[in-house]
């Protein structure tokens, strides 16, 4: 979906760009005033980028605030899963020392499992993050170079 908000923003600036750059070719216009109308166009593209990296920054922030939040629930679930096993430990002690170590060794299973979810998930979440900002700088990166190499061909 990320995707296609970046095609469409950069078919966006593209045609806006070949758009205005017609229109002031064509327009009865001196050569002074149609090169301050393109330098003009230029510049507003360029803030409209920056803008739209400023959007892309935002959404990645909010990507990981996100998992930030499912970081400390799945902490949350952990340390609480491992009370309540400490708990029917103790519980379990008091009746039977053999079977007390039995729960306790699928307590920290479960909890080693919990954990080792947390980490995939923020490592997954993090992939996706790093791959959407790159991907983000990179838009613009281009945009910045083909507008770039737009001016210097006039």
């Amino acid at each position: 979906m990320a995707d296609n908000g970046s095609d469409f923003f950069k078919g966006f600036l593209f045609g806006g760009t070949i758009g205005a750059i017609f229109a002031l070719l064509y327009a009865p216009k001196s050569g002074k005033e149609t090169r301050e109308d393109i330098k003009r166009r230029s510049q507003e593209l360029l803030d409209e980028a920056g803008t739209a990296a400023g959007n892309v920054r935002e959404h990645a922030d909010h990507i990981i605030a996100e998992a930030r939040k499912e970081a400390e629930k799945l902490r949350d679930e952990a340390e609480r899963k491992i009370a309540e096993a400490r708990l029917k430990a103790h519980e379990l002690l008091e009746t039977s020392k053999s079977t007390i170590t039995h729960v306790a060794d699928e307590a920290v299973g479960k909890a080693h499992a919990v954990a080792d979810k947390g980490k995939e998930k923020i490592q997954k979440e993090t992939g996706r993050v790093k791959d959407a900002v790159a991907k983000g700088v990179q838009a613009y990166k281009d945009e910045v170079t083909e507008t770039n190499a737009k001016e210097k061909k006039k």
